[in-house]
């Protein structure tokens, strides 16, 4: 899942994912490890379910991904991202 997290980032491509259980297409930006040693992806989310109808910046457990699938469409750096540091995200093992 790594290789498919940091291509998507490497070359701005959305990704299909089912995450804990709705499908949804994101827009990775950093990939790696919390402080509890934990995977996540913080993304843009492009589109499918949103709870909370926030489609800005968000963190993604890895764990709860299924389904994944590099698309063919890209996508531009989200206004709101901040590269080099990730409180969510202290461990990077790739980003934008």
């Amino acid at each position: 899942m790594d290789d498919i997290f940091c291509e998507a980032i490497k070359s701005q491509k959305r990704v299909r994912i089912v995450y804990d259980g709705t499908k949804r297409v994101i827009e990775p930006h950093t990939f790696g490890y919390d402080k509890n040693g934990n995977l996540k992806v913080r993304a843009s989310q492009a589109g499918g379910y949103s709870e909370s109808g926030n489609y800005d910046l968000k963190l993604f457990i890895i764990d709860k991904i299924s389904d994944i699938k590099l698309m063919d469409e890209n996508f531009g750096i989200n206004s709101y991202y901040k590269s080099g540091t990730d409180k969510g995200i202290p461990e990077i093992i790739c980003q934008i």
